[in-house]
C-alpha cells in the first residue's frame, strides 16, 4: 500500500496499489485481487502495519475460503506483523486479503517508515 487505511473495518479486501512485479498479470491493484493465471503451488505472505493503539485480524482467502490468519497490534507508536500460506490455486481462483470477522479499530498504516504489502509467487 502506498497509503494508509483509515478505519478499514471488517470483512473489507484490502487493496495493495503498488505493483512492482506482476508475471502473468494476475494481481488486480485496483481491486486488490489476485487471480491465478496458472495452476500451481503458491506462497502467499503479508504485512500489516497498524498505528496507534489500532488492532485487526486480516486473513488469506482463496475461493472465498480462510488459508491464513492475522492478528496485528499496537500499542505505542507503530507495530507490524506477517503471515505466509503455502496453497495450491487452480488456475482462475481469487486469492486476495480481506480484514476478519472481528472487531478491528484504527488504521492500517503504509509510509515510508514501512508499508503494508502482499505478495505471492508459485513454488512449481
Amino acid at each position: 500500500m502506498t497509503t494508509h487505511k483509515p478505519s478499514p473495518g471488517n470483512l473489507n479486501t484490502l487493496v495493495f496499489d503498488a505493483i512492482f512485479t506482476n508475471e502473468g498479470n494476475g494481481y488486480n491493484h485496483h481491486m486488490g485481487v489476485f487471480i491465478a493465471p496458472k495452476s500451481a503451488l503458491y506462497v502467499f505472505t503479508w504485512t500489516i502495519r497498524a498505528n496507534g493503539g489500532a488492532y485487526f485480524n486480516t486473513q488469506l482467502l482463496v475461493n472465498g475460503l480462510v488459508y491464513g490468519s492475522m492478528y496485528t497490534i499496537d500499542l505505542y507508536y507503530s507495530n507490524s506483523n506477517s503471515a505466509t500460506a503455502v496453497v495450491r490455486v487452480a488456475a482462475g481462483i481469487a486469492v486476495y486479503v480481506r480484514t476478519g470477522p472481528t472487531s478491528n479499530s484504527g488504521d492500517i498504516l503504509s509510509s515510508f517508515d514501512g508499508y503494508s504489502t502482499f505478495s505471492g509467487w508459485s513454488i512449481d
